[in-house]
């Protein structure tokens, strides 16, 4: 699937949607797509979704 997406692309297009002024740095795009297709692929909540990544080396 990571062969499918033209990461750079979408990369730029997500990071200009951040200031450098304002608040934490974000998260890479990569990570934020992965977490988006893991809560989408096992239907679960936010909150969810970051345990599942913290406890499983799979989902990281």
């Amino acid at each position: 699937m990571a062969d499918l997406i033209p990461w750079q692309e979408f990369e730029d297009e997500y990071a200009s949607l951040f200031s450098e002024e304002m608040g934490a740095p974000p998260k890479s795009f990569r990570m934020a797509l992965g977490a988006l297709i893991i809560k989408d692929k096992l239907e679960i909540s936010d909150r969810e979704t970051v345990e599942q990544i913290k406890d499983n080396p799979y989902l990281q």
